[in-house]
């Protein structure tokens, strides 16, 4: 059966609202059709993307896939004539891809927390953040560095106390962390079946910039991560799918892992810094030749 694919790359901004999806800028327009270009290893041969805008009635053999299956982009397949794809409900896809739902299930970095009030944003950032002199700001529903701010310790400036009132009105509570020196960027990806099998695909080392902004992602070679490390990641990965499937989602998820040092040359591993119940840029890469979805 033909495949047609809505590549929502976005969708997180459509979680972020309980109204209509916001319209995205021309600046996010243009980076998200370089993307769609890249997306290469996650299309087999034969399916197709669909345009903005594109109809295809004619053809009733089409099955829909979505990057992130919010309403809007099951909306979008059902005007292209696709048929659509099971999906967990948009409570179940905002729940898992929430900064608080993987803040409950640990943080491994020191003085990271997910607060809900100004005062308990104040308590932490007035402090001295731990390894640098910087706390980082993440607001509930973020990607590619967006919804996120660092400030100084001790001291934020007026203008990032208003960006704290802001985010904790709008969104409810912030992710707090220190900001570390990263030294390498990991991933695992893997497949919830509607029945709760998972099936779990390879680590991939990612190049991201400073802000967290995905460049590219290939298969981890033995020697990227060591022994403690790979278990390490695959243990959050299994946690982080059981939590998942309690929420009651399923499809493809991944989570983000990254080494980073912490005094002179000790280097420590945040093995789940960031939970997906989505498509990824790396999750065909890291699944390979696995692929549940289809």
């Amino acid at each position: 059966m033909k495949r047609a694919w809505w590549i929502n790359l976005d969708g997180d901004d459509e979680l972020a609202t309980t109204g209509a999806p916001p319209t995205p800028s021309v600046a996010m327009r243009q980076r998200r059709e370089t993307l769609i270009r890249r997306i290469g290893p996650l299309l087999p041969e034969g399916d197709v993307v669909i345009v903005p805008g594109a109809r295809d009635v004619a053809d009733s053999n089409v099955s829909g896939r979505a990057w992130l299956p919010t309403p809007s982009a099951l909306a979008a397949l059902r005007r292209y004539g696709a048929a659509l794809p099971e999906a967990p409900s948009i409570a179940v896809l905002r729940a898992v891809n929430h900064r608080q739902f993987a803040s409950r299930l640990g943080n491994s970095l020191p003085g990271a927390a997910y607060v809900t009030s100004e005062g308990d944003v104040e308590n932490i950032v007035r402090r001295k953040a731990p390894f640098s002199r910087y706390w980082v700001l993440k607001r509930p529903f973020g990607y590619a560095g967006r919804g996120r701010l660092r400030i100084r310790d001790a001291s934020p400036t007026e203008s990032e106390w208003r960006w704290v009132v802001a985010a904790l009105r709008a969104d409810g509570g912030i992710q707090v962390e220190p900001w570390v020196e990263r030294c390498g960027d990991f991933a695992l990806h893997g497949f919830i079946a509607r029945s709760g099998a998972v099936e779990l695909g390879e680590p991939t080392e990612q190049k991201c910039t400073e802000q967290g902004v995905w460049l590219e992602s290939n298969r981890a070679s033995a020697a990227a991560l060591s022994t403690t490390e790979v278990k390490a990641l695959r243990d959050a990965c299994e946690s982080s799918a059981d939590a998942m499937k309690a929420a009651g989602y399923f499809g493809p998820f991944g989570i983000d892992a990254y080494r980073w040092k912490r005094d002179g040359d000790a280097i420590e591993f945040n093995e789940r810094c960031e939970i997906n119940g989505r498509y990824t840029m790396g999750w065909a890469i890291g699944m390979g030749e696995k692929r549940p979805d289809l």
